[in-house]
């Protein structure tokens, strides 16, 4: 049973009368809550979000302001209608913690973004808290409702609680059907991709203050009780103002980085270098990374279960980056948050600058997946996957959609070095390579969607020497769709330069109105960053098979290749309708075009 703090008077509680809430401040550096609609409700518990301390508020309901009026719009739950039973409408989240001791954070999402944080206790200790999130939840009530929905389990509010829930199961009731799980509130794109991506990922409240221990559920917070987003408007950034709060400047570096233990959570303002190699579970949940900061996910234990909520961000400043670093043996990870790596920001600046070159890189990461990330708005290329092996990147979504026009570089998935990694079932749109294959060994590129990217590219590639880090052996690329795009099936080698491609199969992979359908250079120029037109490459491109392409194009064929280093290549079943037919030069003899 949760123990109550102190009793305090109403008069001595601060009002805030447009959010209709009031508030005192609590020991912990955080504050005690409690909405005024509560209070005529009879609940006289205030709960501080942050170490969950409760003060009982001792006052006179006569004496108590009006509550505000509600808005026309805002229906009771008999009269609400079809149209905002939506599930984008509100979301309910939910994370299972290790002790049923453990007490439950309600968060609701409506359509205006409030994010309120309600509490109930079934077995909590002075100043401890755990927290879960529900996102699984089979019943959802799809409307908006009032501003604050907090109840505390306490001697004589048990059947307010039950109330409130047995009116939340009702009203599931008549909405399940129009439920999913995990929608969030979303704006689609008009990109003409057949469902749209996502502008807007998961929300959800922050709290706590970082390396705060949280007993019986064994969870650590990290991050601060400031649980502001970061509003930064992306649709007029301004090139002369990063974030002010990179690290550099503010004293925020010189903070002690926390060393956390057990299950983990990072939440709030992320301190720079959290030690999170004695996890065993790590929850990022809507964190914030300051400018110049790289959230590190290095060092970790075997077996580390990594979970993405909400929508973390990071702060806006030049740098090399790479924003977020993973690394380590046997890891999941998986979503469903969004990493919003605020690119409008960076694509208003000069090309020639230094920006964080990936959002996500993944090095030396070994029989690991990778599943169900958001990743929007990177400022260049979205994975970095370096040196891994056996590990699967399965179920995400990369969007760079609000990019259009302005965003440059802004890959999907960057190859190198890698040997046995699967990279599947993913959605990706961008204005560069959707998948781009430095160098790697026995890849799969399978069942992904490619919408206004340059396609699916080997290269650009070439070195000083044929080594590992100038070949690609044994790539696979099927079931794939590739939309409005620059390129379909893309190799391209670097004039004057050795490595080798061999053993790669395309098969049924489909095209809806790309410019080329199949490019393969051996005339690129990577210093001026274009075709030569002369095909001097000395890299070796064997063993092509390409069987089963089907779709639309304005030119079926862009080949400019080195005859003397090209060899076995075979075309089969293509089916593409197409404006010409193209070019080709220094293609094998194998191969008619």
């Amino acid at each position: 049973m949760a123990s109550v703090y102190d009793e305090v008077e109403i008069e001595d509680m601060e009002f805030n009368a447009e959010e209709q809430v009031y508030y005192y401040p609590c020991p912990c550096g955080d504050r005690f809550s409690i909405d005024l609609e509560e209070l005529y409700d009879g609940e006289d518990i205030a709960t501080c979000p942050s170490c969950s301390l409760t003060i009982r508020v001792i006052f006179d309901e006569e004496n108590l302001p009006e509550p505000a009026e509600e808005e026309e719009e805002e229906e009771s739950v008999s009269a609400v209608s079809s149209d905002r039973l939506r599930p984008s409408s509100s979301k309910l989240e939910r994370i299972k913690t290790p002790s049923v001791y453990s007490p439950v954070a309600l968060r609701i999402m409506n359509k205006t973004d409030a994010l309120e944080t309600g509490s109930i206790c079934l077995q909590q200790l002075q100043q401890q808290v755990a927290q879960i999130s529900f996102a699984d939840l089979t019943f959802a009530p799809s409307m908006e409702w009032p501003p604050s929905l907090r109840f505390f389990l306490l001697p004589g509010h048990l059947a307010t609680s039950m109330k409130f829930f047995s009116s939340v199961f009702a009203v599931s009731l008549l909405v399940a059907s129009a439920l999913t799980i995990d929608a969030g509130t979303t704006t689609q794109v008009s990109d003409n991709c057949d469902t749209g991506f996502s502008q807007t990922g998961e929300r959800s409240s922050t709290y706590g203050k970082q390396g705060v221990p949280i007993a019986k559920s064994g969870f650590s917070l990290a991050g601060s009780s400031n649980t502001g987003q970061n509003n930064n408007d992306q649709s007029n950034p301004d090139q002369n103002n990063p974030d002010q709060n990179a690290t550099s400047s503010d004293g925020s570096q010189e903070q002690t980085a926390p060393v956390l233990k057990g299950d983990c959570i990072l939440t709030g303002v992320y301190i720079n270098n959290t030690d999170v190699s004695e996890c065993q579970t790590i929850l990022v949940d809507s964190l914030q990374v300051p400018a110049g900061v790289m959230l590190n996910l290095t060092k970790l234990q075997n077996n580390t279960r990594i979970s993405f909520h909400g929508t973390s961000t990071f702060g806006k400043m030049l740098w090399a980056g790479p924003l977020i670093e993973l690394q380590g043996n046997n890891l999941t990870v998986t979503g469903p948050g969004t990493l919003d790596g605020q690119g409008a920001w960076y694509w208003a600046q000069a090309r020639n600058l230094t920006k964080p070159r990936w959002l996500f890189k993944m090095h030396k990461v070994v029989n690991s997946t990778v599943s169900g990330l958001n990743v929007l708005n990177m400022p260049f290329h979205a994975f970095a996957v370096e040196s891994c092996n056996y590990t699967t990147i399965s179920g995400v979504t990369v969007n760079s959609s609000a990019g259009d026009g302005i965003a440059k570089n802004t890959d999907g998935f960057d190859l190198d070095k890698n040997d046995h990694v699967t990279i599947t079932k993913n959605r990706v749109y961008g204005q560069d390579d959707c998948l781009a294959m430095q160098s790697s060994t026995n890849i799969v590129f399978s069942n992904n969607y490619c919408c206004g990217t340059h396609g699916i590219s080997i290269g650009s590639l070439g070195g000083p020497e044929q080594n590992s880090s100038t070949t690609v052996d044994g790539l696979t690329v099927t079931g794939n769709t590739i939309v409005n795009s620059t390129n379909g099936i893309r190799i391209k080698t670097i004039i004057g330069l050795k490595g080798l491609v061999t053993n790669a199969v395309y098969t049924n992979n489909e095209l809806l109105n790309v410019t080329h359908a199949i490019v393969i250079h051996s005339d690129y120029n990577k210093t001026k960053g274009g075709y030569a037109g002369t095909p001097t490459s000395l890299v070796k491109i064997t063993n092509i098979t390409i069987d089963g392409l089907t779709g639309t194009a304005a030119n079926l064929y862009d080949i400019v290749a080195n005859p003397d280093v090209v060899s076995n290549w075979m075309f089969k079943n293509i089916d593409v309708t197409s404006t010409n037919n193209g070019n080709c030069t220094g293609e094998p003899a194998s191969v008619q075009c």
